[in-house]
């Protein structure tokens, strides 16, 4: 049996306040229209391990004060089944949600990336070569077989701390006007694209990664809280709304408790919980 942790409490008792992270069990909250084309969701709780089709590489990748805790140097999480999930087959809107905490900001930083190279690929991270040398959260999408891409190529810097970060891909825009990032609701893009060949979707290729870069390099040095992604361009009212609670999309769920012997739980029958909650099978 896996090492498991007792679980605090159901729910956070101030769920429904705004930017409260949840602390136990939830599901997502499909009654609420935000959700609607959502196709992954990580949320990230008490403990990692290898369940749920996740893997730490090159490290520990614990998962603590409630986040998956990085140290920008050796450590991130891998989701191999993602490589083969037709619900990233030729997207041609994405949005990708993070919530996170940076600790420092020396390199670049991979927060998210799909695919197993640049081309084609879903990528959000820190970039280091922003205007005057300053970090700043790029979306970056590759386009298919070649080296032509888009890019939200911000303009204004982040800090580090705790933020929402948010991209965006609209395949239907013009060449070089497809992505967009913002951090804690505010539009930071420039735009930008490389290649002559426009294109409008992005192929499904490779596993799925957090914290890090394909190539396991360029890890995130902070937190992680959670992720989602979703098939469709959030309106600017729903990018503000989720900057300012990304835990809406949540509710509080029946825990899937169970009781394990005093030996395997470090002492007393208590219930307990998986650490990591991931509602991409619950996705339709």
């Amino acid at each position: 049996m896996a090492k498991v942790y007792p679980l605090p409490k159901l729910y956070h008792p101030d769920f429904a306040l705004p930017g409260v992270k949840p602390v136990g069990p939830v599901e997502i909250d499909w009654d609420n229209p935000i959700t609607e084309g959502l196709i992954e969701s990580l949320l990230y709780q008490n403990r990692l391990d290898s369940e749920f089709g996740m893997a730490a590489t090159g490290g520990t990748g614990q998962v603590k004060a409630n986040a998956l805790d990085l140290n920008g140097s050796s450590e991130l999480v891998e989701y191999t089944d993602a490589e083969t999930n037709d619900k990233f087959d030729d997207l041609g809107e994405i949005t990708i949600v993070a919530d996170i905490h940076v600790n420092s900001l020396t390199a670049d930083q991979y927060i998210f990336m799909k695919g197993d190279d640049f081309y084609p690929s879903i990528v959000l991270f820190i970039d280091d070569s922003g205007p005057n040398g300053t970090d700043v959260v790029d979306m970056f999408i590759g386009r298919n077989g070649a080296s032509g891409h888009e890019r939200s190529s911000p303009s204004v810097s982040i800090t580090t701390g705790r933020h929402t970060v948010i991209g965006t891909f609209d395949g239907s825009r013009s060449q070089g006007d497809k992505c967009f990032s913002y951090v804690d609701g505010v539009d930071v893009s420039q735009n930008s694209s490389a290649g002559s060949e426009i294109f409008e979707a992005v192929a499904n290729t490779g596993k799925l990664r957090v914290g890090g870069r394909y190539d396991n390099n360029l890890y995130f040095d902070g937190k992680i809280y959670s992720i989602n992604v979703f098939n469709r361009v959030l309106s600017q009212a729903e990018i503000q709304s989720l900057s300012d609670n990304p835990y809406q999309i949540y509710r509080p769920a029946i825990p899937m408790s169970y009781f394990v012997p005093a030996a395997a739980a470090g002492g007393g029958n208590e219930p307990l919980f998986y650490h990591h909650q991931r509602m991409l099978s619950r996705c339709s």
